[in-house]
């Protein structure tokens, strides 16, 4: 079982580069809707030696691919600022399938034993580490992807007919599982630069009836979503803000985004079939079959969010598919893909994201707030977070607030979270397609049975009853108060009822119905917050 295993994850990459090198036409069906513009830049070649090199990734200035030139897969790494290319060493057997993310690189190694991945950090003179080893070493585990320190990958050990993604943190070796599927596959996998959001595709079978499925890691779990339901999805990217992915739903393969969490979807529209999206910043970039080209293929292209511009990257009689993108936030996009000449090469293009979007959205918070407790622990508090941005619609930021307790509420109007006794500040945070993020606060004070008795002390004394009517309430007050101070519950139960009965003795007789109602409302308050 194992052996077949590794041969089928070798001729499913050898398929995958095969239909994603554009064996395949579809029909166009829609006219284009994006402004065109001309970018300039540096073509840069990769690697275009003797074997195979193929699935290229890049993060910054780094490139991770898989090369076959020596007979055997092996994963190499390549800068693109020094022109460095080297093989990340191995101890046997075959790497591939790789993810890069700063200077760290994830790659799936198989043995005649198994399927594992590693990490090695380029540059640190270490050797490949293997994340979660099993005991048996009998793991059947491909394709990740990583993102800061998390590293997601397909996971077909319990159950090779019915893979599940998982999540690693590289520092704290922690390991989740996302998914628990005994009768759908979980495939194609993403992770945000940040880390903090997955994506993958959960489909009936192998890359077919697929939809798009999201996990997002906040206060330290993982939270996961289903975001479209067409079993026509395939191949999603994320920027942690914005999720992109291909979908067939409408006859023609084309791309779409929504934010992270869901939201009000959009799609690049234009002649002939586009796929594989891959996003970084507020780009994106993926594969366009040009059907007006002598000789149709497939050609590299790039979409700015900011802008809603299209551009054309490659423009060959071969074609170039596989591309992915790295934006850094000096607004160099460095763009990867695969080319298929004598054999399958690896280039890439350096250029000055244009019109990059620098502008963070704007928070529009509540004020500070101070409610009365109205249980022994806490209130319910309901608030409203929105925000606004000149470069980019309403729909397509993120916010997210976060109490003292780690807890994250999701974009949306009246939110209400349950705040305990004591002051809390509320940290917001709104970001855009291009990863600028606004970050704001406010508190919330929850006020306890002792400062509401006195707000009630200041209530009675608001109403400028007669003297004596004042005096006698004033007192009962100040017994609650001291008894809960000594801590004396019982005691200050039964003071707060002889006020009650008191105020509705009195209610037509030197006390208003309005003043009654208030009055005894707060107490019954108090003493719901005591237990009473």
């Amino acid at each position: 079982m194992k052996k077949f295993r590794i041969a089928f994850t070798l001729v499913l990459l050898a398929s995958l580069l095969a239909a994603l090198l554009g064996l395949v036409r579809v029909p166009s069906a829609h006219a284009a809707s994006a402004s065109t513009g001309a970018l300039s830049g540096t073509t840069v070649t990769i690697n275009n030696g003797p074997g195979d090199q193929t699935d290229p990734h890049v993060s910054g200035s780094l490139v991770s691919y898989t090369d076959n030139s020596t007979g055997l897969y092996e994963v190499r790494y390549h800068n693109l600022d020094t022109g460095e290319d080297a093989t990340i060493p191995t101890n046997g057997g075959q790497d591939l399938l790789s993810g890069i993310s700063g200077t760290t690189v994830a790659y799936m190694h198989s043995t005649a034993s198994g399927q594992n991945i590693y990490s090695y950090d380029i540059g640190s003179g270490t050797a490949p580490v293997e994340l979660d080893p099993l005991a048996n070493d009998n793991a059947i585990r491909e394709s990740p992807a990583i993102g800061n320190r998390t590293v997601a990958w397909v996971d077909y050990t319990a159950d090779p007919a019915h893979p599940q993604i998982v999540a690693y943190n590289l520092d704290t070796h922690t390991l989740w599982q996302l998914t628990n599927d005994t009768t759908l596959l979980n495939l194609e996998l993403a992770v945000s630069a940040d880390g903090s959001v997955i994506v993958w595709a959960k489909c009936t079978g192998s890359f077919s009836g697929c939809d798009i499925w999201e996990a997002v890691l906040s206060g330290g779990t993982w939270s996961a979503k289903q975001l479209t339901s067409d079993g026509a999805s395939e191949l999603p990217h994320t920027n942690g803000q914005v999720v992109v992915y291909d979908s067939t739903r409408n006859g023609e393969q084309d791309i779409y985004w929504q934010p992270v969490g869901g939201g009000a979807e959009q799609q690049i529209s234009f002649a002939g079939p586009d796929r594989n999206p891959h996003i970084s910043g507020n780009l994106i970039v993926f594969d366009h079959f040009d059907t007006t080209a002598s000789v149709p293929n497939w050609d590299v292209y790039v979409y700015s969010l900011a802008t809603q511009t299209l551009y054309r990257v490659t423009n060959t009689l071969t074609s170039e598919t596989l591309s992915g993108i790295s934006l850094t936030s000096d607004g160099t996009a460095r763009v990867v893909w695969n080319t298929l000449e004598a054999d399958y090469n690896v280039y890439g293009f350096i250029f000055q994201a244009p019109s990059a979007d620098t502008t963070p959205p704007v928070l529009s918070l509540p004020a500070n707030q101070t409610v009365p407790a109205t249980s022994p622990q806490e209130a319910t508090v309901t608030y409203t977070v929105t925000a606004s941005d000149p470069d980019d619609p309403a729909s397509q930021l993120t916010i997210n607030c976060t109490d003292r307790s780690g807890k994250s509420y999701p974009t949306g109007t009246n939110v209400r979270a349950t705040f305990p006794i004591g002051t809390t500040t509320v940290t917001c945070t709104a970001s855009d397609p291009a990863g600028n993020t606004a970050r704001g606060s406010f508190t919330v004070t929850v006020e306890g049975a002792a400062q509401q008795v006195s707000d009630l002390i200041n209530l009675v004394n608001s109403f400028h009853l007669a003297s004596n009517l004042q005096n006698a309430l004033d007192n009962k007050l100040q017994d609650v108060l001291a008894a809960i101070n000594a801590g004396q519950t019982a005691t200050a139960c039964s003071e707060l009822t002889d006020f009650i009965g008191f105020v509705q003795s009195h209610t037509g007789k030197g006390i208003t119905q309005s003043q009654a109602t208030q009055l005894i409302a707060s107490a019954q308050r108090i003493q719901a917050v005591l237990g009473c």
